[in-house]
């Protein structure tokens, strides 16, 4: 089945313990650092928390734990 804008999906990875953040899910366009520059983070915060690479291309409908 297709995903689809919008629509919420589960990733695994590491989920956060502490601290503050908000869970995003993935539009269009979005990148590590396009989140970054919006909620006022960095690229490594943001790929950290999700178990990620900095380098990793995000997909759309992907939810990611932003941090504060």
């Amino acid at each position: 089945t297709p995903v689809r804008v919008g629509q919420q999906t589960w990733v695994p990875g590491p989920l956060p313990v502490e601290g503050e953040g908000e869970w995003y899910t993935v539009q269009s366009g979005d990148t590590l650092w396009t989140l970054s520059v919006r909620f006022n983070t960095s690229v490594t915060a943001i790929a950290q928390a999700n178990g990620l690479s900095t380098t990793t291309p995000l997909a759309v409908g992907q939810v990611l734990w932003i941090p504060y």
